[in-house]
């Protein structure tokens, strides 16, 4: 379990971060994503989590011996309930991409539609062959409803 408190700029949002991923490198932190800020990490709290039903009291004991005060969390997934995938579509509008992509998805995810969050964002990718005139890079992620409304409950 790691818990990381992080203060961007310009607007000097303070933000906590929690992971219960088993292995995190960095703590991303954002209550609202700001393009080109610069975030910072003002804080850190790391504890072992003794059982998959210990969440809550171990990020309350974290946020305790760290003294973190904001009740602003970011909370991250990880296993083999969640999808990535990287995409070539048509050129779109966001909106557009979003309604697209949920018809999509079913050739790239293997579980029903219906029973996963699904988001995209299209994305520039150096170092990769360009898409073409009327193409964009796509990233599709998904992931298992149930595993994100029980992170939700914590």
């Amino acid at each position: 379990m790691v818990v990381g408190n992080a203060k961007s700029s310009p607007t000097s949002t303070t933000t906590e971060a929690v992971s219960s991923a088993p292995a995190v490198s960095e703590t991303e932190s954002t209550a609202t994503y700001v393009p080109g800020a610069v975030y910072v990490c003002t804080g850190f709290g790391c504890a072992e989590l003794p059982a998959p039903d210990a969440v809550r009291d171990t990020v309350a004991r974290i946020f305790q011996e760290n003294e973190f005060h904001t009740r602003r969390v970011v909370t991250a997934v990880s296993g083999k309930s969640v999808i990535v995938r990287y995409l070539t579509m048509f050129k779109m509008s966001p909106d557009d991409l979003r309604n697209a992509i949920r018809y999509e998805a079913d050739k790239y995810i293997p579980f029903d539609v219906e029973e996963v969050v699904l988001d995209c964002q299209p994305f520039e990718a150096p170092g990769l062959a360009d898409a073409g005139p009327n193409e964009m890079r796509v990233l599709l992620v998904a992931c298992k409803r149930a595993l994100v409304d029980e992170q939700l409950r914590v």
